[in-house]
């Protein structure tokens, strides 16, 4: 089995037009237009998902602020069972780890978010 991350920036454009991250339907099932993508584990179905980050936010706003934001949510959810999903401002991050991994949920997460953030060139 290959192991590796996919990664995926939709851009939401109009459609946000300023919606608190709430009234945002599951990302999963509306993603939005398809920006850019990195796939290192191609499909065919069948890989096991270790974890995944979902974040919706304004288009534009800088990564240092979703990144407080993550951060916050982060310190927020540790309390609860996952997956965590919630709203930190005008963010809105869902994450899920496979337990056998939820020791280093921390390191996992940090992962991630690097991996997510190398797509991302929010504009200026």
């Amino acid at each position: 089995m290959r192991s590796g991350i996919n990664s995926f920036l939709h851009l939401h454009g109009k459609s946000w037009s300023g919606r608190h991250p709430s009234r945002i339907r599951d990302p999963g099932k509306n993603p939005a237009k398809l920006e850019r993508s990195e796939l290192i584990v191609r499909p065919p179905r069948g890989n096991r998902v270790r974890s995944y980050i979902d974040t919706v936010a304004p288009d534009g706003i800088r990564d240092g602020e979703v990144l407080r934001r993550l951060k916050t949510f982060l310190d927020h959810s540790q309390r609860r069972e996952m997956p965590w999903d919630g709203i930190e401002g005008p963010c809105r991050f869902r994450i899920w780890i496979d337990p056998e991994f939820a020791r280093e949920w921390l390191r996992e997460a940090a992962i991630l978010w690097d991996v997510a953030r190398s797509l991302w060139r929010p504009s200026a």
